[in-house]
């Protein structure tokens, strides 16, 4: 039941799943905790409550006050006539309202967490990518891309031996663009459990002056059909795709900064920061989780195809992901 201002109206929409690291509906928080709602239309206000535990939330402000005091960040959409929480926001919701404790951060973590990365080494076989020819030196976008996935994936299993750091070629071998983006979406996650996917490649451009390093995120009005629930009609599916596209968005663009952030310290003496940027790339748009891609330079550039090419360059690369991977999973997992 909703109560809008003195009056009770019945829900209208009832939301029967769960979107496993995703979050929650508004509907789908009530019915789960048989909290009943208490709606303030004009100020977009609304209260929680289960016998005498109160949570307040105002939609699209960062933020939920609990009655014990206790004030926590939050990510609160709304969208379509539906408002959502993200999922660390719907479980503290939910267990309050339950028990009338705040889950710590640790227990957070063991129930959302990311225990999948899928590294992408762009090209490969007979697909050599870019290729910068500078008198003797050759320089191929799949051998650079190669060497620096096979280094990030050894790094982040000495860091993280409990994940899965799987990538889509270990060889100079050519998987199809969409053989790629089938990996990604067909790995075994269980519940709570959510994947990262990386996709590296080298740059190229006419100016042979161009340099530096680019990471690659979806636009914000990207929109893909996700779920597909044969129990849940046509209009339900849509909210849900909708909820799970932001989410997804979301988290790419904050991957693909910490990314920036982390090159920027390592590297910014020897290339340029080129940023961030939008586009609907098919393996990060394809891939149906946090995606991104990664462009470590120009081998058109000799300079830097030089340094693309050096063991020793490969190395603070290869350190450079690592450190904004560990910094995106520490955000996630906090």
């Amino acid at each position: 039941m909703i109560r809008l201002g003195r009056c009770w109206l019945s829900l209208t929409l009832f939301l029967g799943f769960t979107l496993s690291g995703y979050g929650a509906t508004l509907n789908q928080l009530l019915q789960e905790s048989g909290a009943q709602l208490a709606w303030h239309s004009w100020q977009q206000r609304g209260e929680l409550i289960y016998e005498d535990r109160r949570v307040f939330f105002i939609v699209e402000h960062p933020y939920l006050i609990f009655s014990n005091g206790m004030v926590v960040p939050a990510k609160i959409y709304y969208a379509d006539g539906i408002i959502s929480f993200d999922g660390r926001s719907s479980q503290l919701v939910n267990h309050f309202l339950r028990t009338g404790k705040i889950l710590s951060p640790r227990e957070i973590v063991d129930t959302y967490r990311i225990s999948t990365i899928l590294i992408d080494p762009g090209h490969g076989g007979r697909d050599s990518g870019a290729v910068g020819r500078h008198g003797s030196l050759v320089v191929k976008e799949k051998d650079v891309t190669l060497a620096v996935s096979l280094r990030l994936a050894q790094l982040l299993r000495a860091t993280y031996p409990q994940k899965k750091i799987l990538l889509t070629r270990t060889s100079d071998t050519y998987p199809s663009l969409q053989q790629r983006v089938d990996m990604a979406n067909n790995l075994p996650l269980a519940e709570g459990e959510v994947a990262i996917f990386i996709s590296i490649h080298a740059n190229a451009a006419l100016n042979r002056h161009a340099r530096g390093f680019e990471v690659w995120h979806l636009p914000p009005a990207i929109r893909r059909d996700i779920y597909r629930g044969e129990e849940n009609s046509a209009i339900v599916q849509d909210l849900i795709n909708e909820f799970v596209n932001q989410e997804i968005i979301a988290g790419g663009q904050r991957l693909a900064e910490f990314l920036r952030q982390s090159f920027a310290r390592r590297l910014s003496d020897r290339t340029v920061d080129r940023g961030l940027r939008e586009e609907a790339w098919f393996v990060v748009r394809g891939a149906h989780t946090v995606a991104v891609l990664v462009e470590l330079g120009f081998v058109s550039n000799e300079t830097e195809a030089r340094l693309l090419a050096s063991k020793s360059y490969q190395e603070e690369l290869a350190v450079a992901l690592h450190e904004g991977i560990a910094g995106y999973i520490r955000y996630f997992e906090r």
